[in-house]
Order: structure tokens, then sequence, then C-alpha cells
């Protein structure tokens, strides 16, 4: 019996994307023969460029793509390159992951008729208003006839998909995303705590609210500026951090002098765990996700957490009560839940307990990885490929 080659594509090669797709990587079976399609570096990147040297460093073989997150007809360049590779390779298996990708990788697999299974990593159709809604909407539909197999990584999402006819029920796949959490918390502590407060402008007495991800409209990064200007009426030691970059940098920036509120951007960090442990509420004030790895990261760290009230989010934390929800868009409500987060030490070290309990078994990285292989190997013989 010859080996199972599967191929993976992906355009997003930055922030969670990258970590679903690294840890997938890392827990392939070694009788796989396991290769990815990507960019050199995404088009907007924002200093996350390790990705294609992860993938070396893990011994996998990587196929350059030219693919770009906008719409243009270098498309068609693309998808004839990546049908000839996929022709030539003889792959059983493909995975795709984001819209771009999953876009055009789709349809080459159809094309060719290998059995394929994408994964969105958040609806981007979900960010969008009016005509450009519908019509991303629309394509995620047309990709959805090619699909073999639809992953939802979390309930909500999966909600979301059989509602908007992605795809039909019964080829949408629950697998909730985990992470690795001896890992991060390990790689957390692989910074001294002192120096990484010193070199933060911290001295260590002010409670630190923080956030972590791309400043993008989803994140919602401005929100998280008006809240910290409201907390700091009332907690004027507070001090606030944000580890990441993106396209909202100035403005976040701009609106923080503006307000008065002391906040450090750290930019794009590899341990970004290590600042995050730091923090005595973690804020994530997205607009909407599919199930995101810094909530979990920071549950992980042990670190209070406060998000808004939407699909991923929800998911994670409403049930067990591993944190507090408040609605999107929302920085007053926002604010006094941080103030009375603060206020509650008794309660945070409850749902931070209940928070590590949900790590330990709900979101561990041995689920997700084990989910996901059964998943390759049913799609695999159900499509009567015999690798």
């Amino acid at each position: 019996m010859s080996k199972v080659r599967m191929l993976h594509i992906i355009e997003a090669t930055t922030a969670g994307v990258r970590r679903y797709l690294t840890q997938l990587l890392r827990g392939r079976p070694d009788s796989w023969q396991v290769a990815v399609a990507c960019p050199t570096t995404r088009e907007t990147h924002f200093g996350d460029v390790a990705f294609v040297d992860s993938l070396k460093s893990l011994g996998v073989p990587v196929h350059l793509l030219p693919l770009r997150r906008s719409i243009s007809l270098a498309d068609v360049l693309v998808a004839r390159a990546l049908l000839r590779m996929v022709r030539r390779d003889r792959f059983d298996l493909i995975h795709t992951h984001s819209s771009k990708a999953g876009f055009i990788g789709r349809l080459v697999a159809k094309a060719v008729g290998i059995p394929v299974i994408h994964t969105p990593n958040g609806l981007y159709f979900l960010e969008q208003t009016g005509f450009k809604r519908w019509f991303y909407l629309a394509l995620e539909r047309l990709a959805g006839r090619a699909t073999t197999g639809l992953i939802a990584v979390s309930e909500g999402e999966r909600d979301i998909m059989i509602q908007y006819g992605l795809a039909p029920r019964g080829r949408v796949t629950l697998i909730e995303n985990g992470v690795d959490a001896a890992t991060v918390r390990d790689q957390a502590e692989a910074v001294e705590a002192a120096w990484l407060r010193h070199s933060l402008g911290l001295n260590g007495d002010e409670p630190v609210i923080g956030g972590a991800g791309r400043m993008a409209p989803q994140k919602d990064p401005l929100s998280f500026v008006r809240a910290a200007h409201q907390v700091a009426q009332s907690t004027p030691k507070a001090r606030f951090v944000w580890c990441g970059d993106g396209e909202l940098r100035l403005a976040v920036e701009d609106l923080a002098r503006r307000l008065n509120v002391p906040l450090t951007v750290t930019g794009h960090l590899e341990n970004a765990w290590a600042v995050m442990r730091l923090f005595d509420v973690f804020v994530l004030p997205s607009l909407y996700e599919g199930l995101p790895f810094t909530l979990l990261e920071a549950m992980a760290l042990g670190v209070p957490v406060v998000a808004t009230d939407v699909v991923g989010t929800r998911d994670v934390l409403s049930g067990e009560e591993a944190g507090w929800l408040v609605a999107p868009r929302d920085a007053l409500s926002l604010a006094r839940t941080i103030c009375g987060v603060l206020a509650q030490p008794a309660e945070a070290s409850r749902r931070v307990a209940a928070a590590k309990r949900l790590m330990e078994t709900r979101f561990s990285i041995d689920r997700m990885i084990a989910a996901h292989h059964e998943l390759y190997v049913r799609v695999i013989h159900a499509t009567g490929r015999q690798p």
C-alpha cells in the first residue's frame, strides 16, 4: 500500500490560520506525504513572515504560489499553475484554508476529481454588508458545491454554515480548535517576567489589561481603546497592551493619544504568550470569529477573559462560565466588565479554574488532531480512493 499524498492550500499565512495549519502538520502521520501550496509571505503580513521557514523546519515540502487576498485576473494564472501541480503530483486529498485559497483550491480539486476538505477559519462574508456580503456569500455557496467536507471550528460557525447553505448538513463536520496548553505555558515562561515588564514600561504593581491579534476591523481594537479610556477613569494606575500589528495600528495609536490612554502596541511577536501571561485581564473585542486561538491561549495561561458575545467566543465561554461575555461594539459595557473582573478576584479565580478544565478536555490539541485525521481517512475511503 502506497503512502497517502495530501496537499494543504493556504493564502492566509499569518496569525490564527498559520497556527491552525502548523499544528495539523506537527501532528501528521509519519506514513503520509503532506505538502503545502502557499505564497512566500502574505500580501499584508505586518511582520508575521515565519510561516514558510516553519514548514521547512518541519520537513514539509512547499509549493510557492503567488496567492493574494484581493481578487484579480492574476488568480486565473494561479489556478492554472495549481491545476498543473495537482495533476502532476497525484494527490489523494486536498485541504484548503480561508477564503481565497478555499475558492480556487476547491474548484481545482473538483476539476481533477480529488476529494477536498475546506476550513474557512472565519466566514469572511460576515464582515461585509450590502452587495459585498451577497457577493462573497455567493462565492462560498458556489465553492460549497465542489466541497467534499466542510470543517466548522465551533458550534455557532457550524450553524451559520448550514443556515446560509454553504454545504448540506451531512457535509459539515464540527472540529473545535485546540491548543497545546503545556507548550503555551512553557514558552510564555521562557522569557523572564521582570525583564519583560521593564521593556514594556510596567513597574509590576499596576493592573494590566491586554489584547492580542491582528489590528483589523474584525478584531475591533478601536473599541478596546475606547473601553480602556473608561477603565482608566476609575482605575488610573491601569496600563493597556496590545500584542500584534495591522492596518488599524495607526488609527488605534492615534485614538489612544487623543484619549490619553496609556497603551503599548508591541507589534508582531513570535512569542506573544510571554506578554499575555502578564495580563490581569485578557480582552477579545472581535466582531466575529470562528474559534479564536488567542482566547484558548489566554485560558491556558490562566488569565481572566472578557470577550464579545459572538460566534466562536460564546461557544467557549457561555456554558461553563469560563469568562465574561459582552455585546460587540459596546465599549462602555466592555469597560464596566473589565472593572468588575478587577474588583472580584475570587470570581476571576473561579472562572480561570473552569477555563483550565476546559483546556484539559474539550480544547486539547490531541483531540483536535485526532478528529482531523479521522475525517481525512473517512473522506478518502468514502470517495473510493485506496492509496
